[in-house]
């Protein structure tokens, strides 16, 4: 779909509301002209439900490509309130959809880039955590409660424990192990910082 002109492009978005059709088309070009006519999606952001907005912004991410993404997450970022729970889920969907695309290989990355990597990975969590607790009653992180949340966020809460025992190898690595399997999307991350965490072993004995 071709965009020409904001004016236009603001009475079809208008028009599918009204027939009750979703803006968020698997279309590149239709994000791109979004992105180029800086299109403000807030009056259409207040109709969608937060879990109908989490359940279609995560399908958009997941088919498109990370270049394609900047531009979604540039169209869908404008008009969100910094403390809005889909601001953070945003910024954490495209820190992953980032880490994923750079680091495709990462048996080939240097021992190095552990840290930084570690630091992302964190920073994601962190986001889906506050997430989380904003959709969820503060409980839900005690005893085994936790289980019964989204993949994403026991990942989130697993590496989010993982920091608590940094300094601690044995324990570190046992919660990225099970943070591995919770959420396979991010296993073979998780699996790498395992493998940096046994090279800094053999380095220290």
């Amino acid at each position: 779909m071709l965009l020409y002109d904001k004016p236009r492009t603001r009475q079809l978005l208008q028009e599918w509301k009204e027939q009750n059709y979703s803006f968020f088309l698997l279309d590149y070009e239709y994000w791109k002209g979004l992105n180029r006519l800086q299109i403000d999606l807030s009056d259409w952001l207040c109709d969608v439900r937060i879990e109908e907005w989490i359940s279609l912004t995560e399908a958009v991410f997941e088919r498109m490509s990370e270049k394609e993404c900047e531009d979604i997450y540039q169209v869908l970022l404008r008009g969100l309130e910094k403390t809005d729970l889909r601001f953070f889920y945003l910024i954490a969907l495209r820190l992953e959809k980032q880490l994923l695309a750079r680091n495709m290989k990462l048996e080939n990355l240097d021992y190095l880039d552990g840290k930084e990597i570690w630091d992302k990975l964190y920073r994601i969590a962190s986001l889906w955590v506050s997430c989380a607790a904003m959709l969820y009653q503060k409980q839900v992180f005690q005893g085994d409660l936790q289980t019964a949340l989204p993949a994403r966020y026991q990942f989130a809460w697993l590496i989010f424990q993982a920091n608590t025992v940094k300094t601690d190898r044995y324990s570190f690595v046992k919660k990225l192990a099970e943070a591995a399997k919770v959420y396979l999307k991010m296993g073979e991350v998780c699996k790498y910082l395992m493998r940096c965490c046994k090279e800094e072993e053999k380095r220290s004995d």
